[in-house]
């Protein structure tokens, strides 16, 4: 699997894992946090999210970027609910669900970048191997 076929798994990824994330939140700020509070930088709006689904959906490294940099308010908002309020499990999956997705978007951007992304075996120019 060369880097271009890598980098469209990653991406179709990164939208499901988007998407759950999405629907995770919305079940939590609708169901959830009915029964209790929580106040301050961590009560996060999950449509803040969707500012960036047209770059995501045109696979636009920036998007993903800036996509990441919002995920760690969730980040920090799901870690600070697990270990506080009675839906602890449910929280711990988020916060999983975050850093999978964190992850999927650095590999999409790294894999973006590199200099060989279209290259199926892997050729150093400066040392003429293969």
């Amino acid at each position: 699997m060369n880097n271009a076929e890598k980098s469209q798994f990653a991406w179709q990824l990164t939208l499901a894992l988007y998407a759950a994330l999405l629907v995770a939140l919305v079940i939590d700020h609708a169901f959830i946090r009915t029964q209790f509070f929580s106040a301050g930088i961590a009560d996060t709006n999950p449509t803040a999210l969707l500012l960036v689904l047209p770059g995501l959906i045109k696979q636009q490294a920036r998007s993903g970027i800036w996509l990441c940099f919002m995920i760690l308010f969730h980040f920090l908002a799901t870690i600070a609910n697990a270990f506080t309020a009675q839906h602890s499990i449910f929280y711990t999956a988020i916060a999983v669900l975050v850093l999978v997705l964190f992850y999927c978007i650095t590999t999409v951007c790294a894999l973006e970048n590199s200099p060989m992304k279209n290259s199926s075996p892997v050729y150093f120019s400066g040392l003429g191997m293969r």
